[in-house]
């Protein structure tokens, strides 16, 4: 039994430096030693989240003289800030992803069906309020009957709407970002989507572990015990799994907008490809089927 492990960390160990495996060894003998020392053991504090970046911008926004301001007309809707607008685009994004993954999960009969559809009902009416926002940030993007408030969200939505493209400027080339988005609104997506990639990956990192550690509270304590607590474990790790993939295509759609906004950007040094044999560990499985 104790084979495998020590031959799995082995193979983790030979894939780097000899240099770079003594630096860490002497951070473990150090912190043994004096738990004043840093921890290796700690995982560093995210450097931008979203949180932060929605300060900011909300600081820039309330101290900018010139940021872009809604008609003061009467008939005007009343308008959110562009940091507001992008924000909800993003949000948006993630309610289809949640929406996606009910639609996956079969049986449920009526009751299913009808929860569904009030959910994209509600989803619908959202898309739509916030075409009619975009038709003010981001005109070009519209087609010409699609650019007025009375008919925006009619025009824009007839796909299902967890499928309904929401046409954020990562969505579009970088020659009709320019002419098509109010300036400085492609560079609010671009921190927002940066702060959104690193809290991402850091939900599928805490994910993970959670999820190891359900799979070996499973395996220990409940296997075997009867139907009803094996289904209601089986329940437990399909929410787990399903949350963890929710979590990986936040990261990869922060990712692909980001490779849109800033292809050149130093964050391409960080924060890799995510592919579908990234997403696994630790503790994994020998029978567990990974996610994304």
């Amino acid at each position: 039994m104790a084979k495998k492990p020590h031959e799995a960390a082995s193979k983790f160990t030979n894939a780097f430096p000899a240099d770079q495996i003594l630096k860490w060894q002497k951070m473990v003998d150090d912190w043994l030693l004096d738990h004043s020392n840093p921890d290796p053991y700690a995982e560093p504090p995210p450097s931008t989240t979203l949180a932060t970046i929605r300060l900011e911008l909300a600081r820039e926004e309330a101290a900018d003289a010139t940021q872009i301001v809604a008609s003061s007309s009467p008939s005007a809707p009343e308008r959110p800030s562009p940091s507001t607008f992008i924000r909800f685009g993003i949000e948006l994004e993630e309610r289809q992803r949640k929406l996606r993954l009910r639609t996956d999960r079969p049986g449920g009969g009526d009751k299913k069906a009808a929860s569904l559809q009030e959910r994209r009902n509600v989803l619908t009416r959202h898309i739509q309020s916030w075409n009619v926002h975009q038709a003010f940030y981001m005109p070009g993007t519209l087609p010409p009957e699609a650019s007025t408030p009375e008919t925006t969200g009619d025009v824009l939505v007839h796909d299902p709407p967890e499928v309904t493209k929401v046409w954020l400027p990562s969505a579009l080339s970088s020659d009709v970002q320019a002419t098509s988005c109010c300036q400085g609104v492609a560079d609010i997506e671009r921190r927002l989507r940066r702060a959104q990639m690193e809290d991402a990956l850091g939900e599928v990192r805490r994910m993970r572990r959670v999820y190891a550690g359900l799979l070996q509270r499973v395996k220990q304590n409940i296997s075997g015990t009867g139907n009803k607590a094996n289904t209601r474990s089986k329940t437990s790790i399909r929410a787990f799994t399903g949350k963890i993939k929710l979590a990986v295509e936040r990261y990869r759609g922060a990712r692909a907008a980001l490779i849109s906004l800033d292809p050149e950007g130093s964050w391409k040094d960080m924060f890799k490809e995510l592919r579908k044999e990234d997403n696994c560990g630790p503790g994994r499985e020998e029978d567990e089927q990974s996610e994304g």
